[in-house]
């Protein structure tokens, strides 16, 4: 009989499991610059089902709701640019709604073009790569942000394990030792070590 667990999303019960390395970033703020301080925390076994995987790909294979969103945000800002810069007669702020602006497009532009080349990636992969990449992607969504003052970042345990190091800290913002010293110790030490929340 299959062991089954309940999906985080909906409740009902699923046999997909996805094991996350849960990353713990901290940034303290100092007056020159901010360090930076990455810790790993627990391994965890999450589930989502089939239903929702297959519902967030298509979220996201058709992002045409977020994309509208995305363009709604970014009038709503340039018109406030644009207000400070006819109405105010300061320079100073003039320039401020200029600015404004100009970032609220390019941030607009750069965001769409972020959204259409995921689509591209999703197109580009088969359908057994794309309910596991964007499994772990709805769960990482799913799962809880931050803890106490720390950011939390999920990456499946076997890409950790397995893939290119320098690529992946690229991908999640995670530095390349941190990652060696997580592999090196699950080598060591076994997944089974670290102990999971939902153990």
């Amino acid at each position: 009989m299959e062991h089954k667990k309940r999906c985080k999303k909906c409740g009902q019960e699923t046999t997909n499991e996805f094991e996350l390395v849960t990353i713990k970033t901290m940034t303290v703020h100092g007056f020159r610059k901010n360090k930076i301080y990455q810790a790993m925390g627990d391994i965890l076994t999450e589930s989502v089902c089939d239903e929702c995987i297959d519902h967030y790909i298509e979220k996201e294979t058709h992002p045409t709701r977020q994309i509208l969103y995305r363009i709604s945000i970014t009038a709503l800002q340039v018109i406030f640019g644009l207000v400070l810069f006819i109405l105010v007669e300061l320079w100073a702020v003039k320039f401020f709604g200029i600015i404004i602006t100009i970032v609220a497009i390019c941030g607009c532009i750069q965001e769409i073009k972020n959204i259409q080349k995921k689509v591209i990636d999703i197109q580009n992969r088969s359908n057994v790569a794309n309910r596991k990449v964007l499994g772990i992607e709805l769960l990482s969504k799913l799962l809880p942000k931050k803890h106490v003052d720390a950011e939390l970042t999920y990456i499946e345990l076997k890409r950790v394990m397995k893939e290119d190091l320098s690529h992946l800290g690229k991908e999640y913002g995670v530095s390349l030792k941190k990652l060696e010293s997580i592999r090196q110790y699950i080598k060591t030490n076994g997944k089974e070590k670290v102990k999971p929340k939902n153990a």
